[in-house]
């Protein structure tokens, strides 16, 4: 999995997942500096583990973000592991 680092602004994302296909994951670090890689179950973690509890990440769908915050993030893990 790559972490894409020049991606520093949501918008940029949403606008790569229209012409792309694929889903992705966006977030700020504490620092406040941007992040985005491809959707997968690291790609959640480390957003998880960058953000923290406080702030929220996103995953973006042709270019619809839905926010998550820690908790939302623990289900996609659990569904992940369980299969769903």
């Amino acid at each position: 999995m790559s972490v894409k680092t020049e991606a520093t602004t949501l918008q940029s994302v949403k606008a790569r997942t229209v012409c792309g296909g694929a889903d992705w994951v966006f977030w700020n670090d504490r620092a406040g500096r941007g992040f985005a890689a491809r959707y997968s179950v690291e790609a959640v973690k480390m957003a998880m583990l960058a953000c923290g509890t406080a702030k929220r990440f996103y995953t973006v769908h042709r270019g619809v973000a839905a926010g998550h915050r820690w908790r939302d993030g623990c289900l996609i893990l659990r569904n992940a592991r369980i299969g769903c």
